[in-house]
């Protein structure tokens, strides 16, 4: 997928190797992608252009499923700091909701269940943590913090479970005034993406990503 997005965008792509629960739990793995995405904006691969009177290099940040947690967490994370934020921000069915509500369902969904997401979440979440933190479920950030999100596009399967937390918080990110894009895909698995070469989707659910955080951009 990373590589894919690469050539599709003409981007440079940086995967974050953070460390992964139970062994490390929350804030573990969060910590390592603010870091990482600090450690990007500062010495990515155009940043010895970035004087001090040019604009800054363009950043992105992608996340897909637990990945799509972290990516809205950091960002929620380094708007809260008064830090450098993605100039754009994707979510591939994102785990956004950790609280489990009774009404996140799926239509047809054999990958992710509410027994798999609970038992994930308690397992990501260390002693004295809560799935209501708004870094562990970003659907619940502070209107003050989702303001300062970047222009964010979301992509989903329409049948999956985690469709009602890409579209609550698209919702809640267009309550507060940003620019966001919701792409429901039907009939797909969970992060179909990661299908090259098996569903043509995979592909233009690739491009979709690449065009949208290539916007703006002068080349």
């Amino acid at each position: 997928m990373a590589g894919a997005l690469a050539r599709l965008s003409g981007a440079a792509v940086l995967m974050v190797d953070y460390r992964l629960a139970p062994e490390h739990r929350f804030p573990a793995g969060l910590d390592d992608c603010i870091t990482a995405f600090d450690w990007a904006s500062r010495h990515g691969p155009d940043a010895h252009r970035q004087g001090e009177h040019e604009a800054q290099v363009h950043l992105s940040l992608v996340g897909d499923s637990a990945g799509g947690n972290l990516a809205a967490a950091t960002c929620l994370e380094l708007v809260a700091r008064g830090a450098r934020t993605p100039d754009r921000l994707v979510l591939i069915a994102g785990t956004l909701d950790n609280q489990s509500p009774p009404d996140r369902t799926a239509i047809d969904d054999q990958i992710v269940t509410a027994e798999s997401l609970a038992a994930a979440t308690a397992a990501y979440l260390g002693p004295g943590e809560v799935p209501s933190d708004y870094r562990v479920s970003p659907v619940r950030g502070p209107h003050a913090l989702l303001t300062g999100f970047p222009p964010t596009l979301l992509q989903v399967s329409a049948i999956e479970t985690l469709a009602y937390d890409s579209r609550n918080f698209a919702a809640r990110l267009a309550e507060a005034g940003v620019r966001v894009n919701l792409s429901i895909w039907p009939e797909l698995a969970h992060v179909w993406h990661a299908f090259l070469g098996l569903f043509p989707e995979a592909t233009e659910a690739l491009r979709e990503i690449a065009a949208f955080v290539n916007g703006g951009i002068d080349r």
